[in-house]
């Protein structure tokens, strides 16, 4: 009987360790966290931000960056190889370890480098964790100058005011005709 009982001691005792030791607890002392959006101009160079915190102190590990510009396609980040390269200027090893940043910058950014970007950290022997990503926009080197101009056209307020101002005054109209016949 004594045996019966050791071995189930043994048993649960192996349980406890898997269970210790499984990545989807050990994933929970690691938080990696990312700003929601960012933005460039298209030819210019944005830095995607990646913080971590980790309730361990360990700090040996690495980060990787993944790219979607759709729905089905991921493709790594890197200044090696793929659509990015030579264009990643990746967090230095300092920097990551102390400061606890696996922040990357993207230089001559292209239009088709708009999409979601998530960083993912790998604290070795420890934990690993992803970012919810951080969505880019690459905006049009024309139009970001026309609306960052201190001066504004005329033929921009008349344009926007045709295209804009008199829909919603018929909408406006419509909503208050309503509301005169229902209080009738």
């Amino acid at each position: 009987m004594q045996c019966w009982t050791t071995a189930g001691h043994a048993m649960n005792l192996a349980l406890l360790l898997l269970l210790f030791s499984s990545p989807v607890l050990r994933a929970q002392s690691l938080t990696v966290s990312q700003p929601g959006t960012a933005s460039t101009q298209e030819g210019g160079a944005v830095i995607l931000e990646c913080i971590y915190e980790s309730a361990s102190n360990s700090t040996i590990g690495r980060y990787t960056w993944y790219h979607n510009n759709t729905s089905s396609s991921w493709a790594t980040v890197s200044n090696e190889t793929g659509r990015h390269s030579g264009r990643v200027a990746a967090a230095d090893k300092a920097t990551f370890h102390t400061n606890r940043r696996a922040s990357i910058q993207l230089q001559r950014v292209l239009p088709n480098d708009s999409g979601l970007y998530v960083c993912e950290v790998e604290l070795f022997n420890v934990s690993q964790g992803r970012g919810n990503g951080t969505l880019l926009w690459v905006l049009d080197g024309t139009l970001s100058k026309e609306i960052s101009s201190d001066e504004i056209d005329p033929r921009v307020i008349i344009l926007w005011s045709r295209t804009i101002g008199v829909p919603l005054l018929f909408i406006f109209s419509v909503l208050l005709i309503n509301l005169y016949y229902a209080n009738k």
